[in-house]
């Protein structure tokens, strides 16, 4: 499993093909025991809607199962979910102890759950999205999520910067969308990293539901998780 510091005061945990896949909270549970100690963590199943859950106390059980698509917490808790091309998207702040993981599938995102939960951070934290740092994780990119049917967002403006024709193949970046959204709703440039992993062409890394389905490669989730020091 990677684990990496991209902000001071921030973890965040990403396993690989070779740790499995991670299909239930008590396996994402069992995994992080082996990194972290006296942990707890808050694992939220999408719905790929906008849901976002808010946890504020520490969980009293090892681990706490709720359904959404962001979970937010201002504790010392491991936010925690499974993907396999959808990309997870980290908000924190070095002025405010406080971290939210987001689930960006295209559903989410067509439903703006991003400047939701950016919302969600000013309303409740008082954090200004010009204080949020944001990370952006694996991820399927543009180079191998193409459809030959036109994409539904292909009409909306918004969109349109991020889908292109080409050879009669609609290519989606959802990368290029995402920092925009965040660029957009007021997070700095330099506060937005990248972590450019595309797990279509990382396939011997990290699970790929997109290219599993176009192939007979193994189909699998992998863990994401984001926790405060």
């Amino acid at each position: 499993m990677l684990t990496i510091s991209p902000f001071s005061k921030l973890k965040i945990f990403i396993s690989e093909k070779k740790d499995g896949s991670i299909d239930s909270p008590k396996q994402a549970f069992e995994l992080l025991q082996q990194y972290q100690t006296n942990l707890s963590i808050c694992y939220f199943h999408h719905l790929h809607q906008v849901d976002r859950h808010h946890c504020l106390q520490r969980p009293k059980k090892k681990i706490e199962e709720v359904w959404a698509d962001a979970a937010i917490t201002n504790q010392k808790t491991c936010l925690a979910m499974k993907v396999a091309d959808c990309f997870p998207i980290v908000l924190t702040s070095q002025t405010t102890p406080v971290v939210a993981l987001i689930h960006a599938g295209w559903k989410p995102l067509l439903q703006n759950i991003i400047k939701l939960t950016l919302l969600d951070l000013q309303l409740r934290h008082n954090l200004l999205p010009g204080n949020v740092k944001a990370w952006i994780g694996p991820g399927i990119h543009s180079c191998c999520y193409h459809f030959k049917e036109k994409p539904i967002q292909a009409d909306w403006y918004s969109w349109q910067p991020a889908i292109k024709k080409i050879d009669n193949t609609w290519r989606i970046d959802l990368i290029q969308f995402i920092i925009h959204e965040l660029s957009q709703a007021g997070i700095k440039k330099n506060s937005i990293i990248n972590f450019d992993q595309c797990t279509g062409c990382q396939s011997d890394s990290f699970f790929s539901h997109f290219q599993a389905n176009q192939s007979d490669s193994i189909s699998g989730r992998m863990l994401v998780a984001a926790k405060l020091m």
